[in-house]
């Protein structure tokens, strides 16, 4: 039966408004907001059409994102995979581990500052979205120099604070020349941001892991009419935190690690599987999950070999560290 019709017309009312956010915001990324893995694939993409392109450079598996996501609540500190990138990317490599470092940056700076972590995320989607626009027109492998590259994330970071903070507690660009130890000067950050800006063609709000998480849970306390325990909530959170600065994630849709977080903080903070399954089974048709995904995703969270309910994937991880600290007694 429709979830709706077990509803009064008030909650089946706001349930449609929280699912016609999250239609909104899966056709952004499709579209508006698409991004490449700039450090996987051929070196050209010119020749490709949007939908090419989104094949290519995205896998469909929803799996391996619950996976990936699995093996970072093992370790609460952010995972460098500095490692992960194939022969002959459209940009070199070594932007990785400058990635990883500009993003704990940046999640040191929204500390001190007071800022939401969601800055984070859309600093690097405009400082992903910029070098895959500049790969896609280049014939030979994007480089940076390390001096660019933080100019760009730290141009990148002021632009995501501008556009999401209150105007009286926006950073100043006199603050990011202070914060970039006389690296960079104003006309340095204000040339950046200038070229971030025409590059992206002005689109600097774009959706986020963060902003898809905040929609599944506003359906999850429709369907349930319950909030969420606040243990899951901050859980998922972290999760989508770890995978900002893991080019892993790259690959995948922003969406699919919204949801995979969300199931295996559920998991891990022992959340019904019964209620998880259901509410997995009135999202597909909004998230374009295939069975085949589904099915496995399920199967891999709640096939544990220890406890019903309990996640496999996080069951093992949890064991494989066990054994490490044992190992270092």
């Amino acid at each position: 039966m429709p979830i709706q019709a077990t509803m009064s017309g008030i909650e089946s009312e706001s349930y449609d408004e929280s699912a016609d956010r999250l239609r909104v915001l899966l056709k952004q990324q499709e579209t508006t907001y698409s991004c490449i893995d700039y450090f996987s694939g051929p070196q050209q993409s010119g020749d490709l059409n949007k939908e090419e392109e989104l094949s290519m450079f995205r896998s469909p598996s929803a799996l391996s994102v619950v996976e990936e996501c699995a093996k970072l609540v093992t370790d609460i500190s952010l995972v460098d995979h500095s490692g992960r990138a194939r022969l002959q990317p459209p940009v070199d490599p070594q932007l990785i581990p400058w990635r990883f470092q500009m993003c704990n940056w940046a999640y040191s700076v929204t500390g001190r500052l007071g800022y939401s972590h969601a800055i984070v995320a859309t600093t690097f989607n405009l400082v992903d979205r910029y070098i895959a626009k500049i790969a896609a027109g280049s014939k030979v492998q994007v480089t940076m120099s390390s001096f660019d590259f933080q100019l760009i994330c730290m141009s990148a970071f002021y632009i995501a604070a501008k556009t999401n903070e209150k105007s009286e507690s926006i950073v100043s660009l006199e603050m990011m020349v202070e914060m970039s130890r006389g690296i960079f000067s104003v006309q340095n950050l204000e040339e950046a941001e200038q070229e971030l800006l025409e590059v992206l063609e002005w689109r600097i709000s774009p959706p986020t892991a963060y902003s898809f998480l905040g929609e599944l849970f506003e359906l999850w306390e429709e369907k349930y009419q319950k909030q969420v325990p606040e243990q899951w909530l901050s859980r998922s959170y972290r999760i989508v935190e770890m995978t900002v600065g893991d080019v892993f994630f790259l690959k995948h849709l922003l969406s699919q690690q919204a949801l995979a977080a969300m199931l295996v903080a559920g998991s891990e903070s022992g959340e019904s599987s019964r209620d998880l399954h259901d509410f997995c089974e009135e999202i597909r048709w909004i998230c374009d999950i295939d069975d085949e995904n589904f099915l496995a995703v399920y199967d891999e969270l709640y096939s544990s070999p220890k406890d019903e309910g309990t996640s496999s994937i996080i069951w093992a991880g949890a064991k494989k560290k066990n054994l490490k600290n044992k190992k270092k007694h």
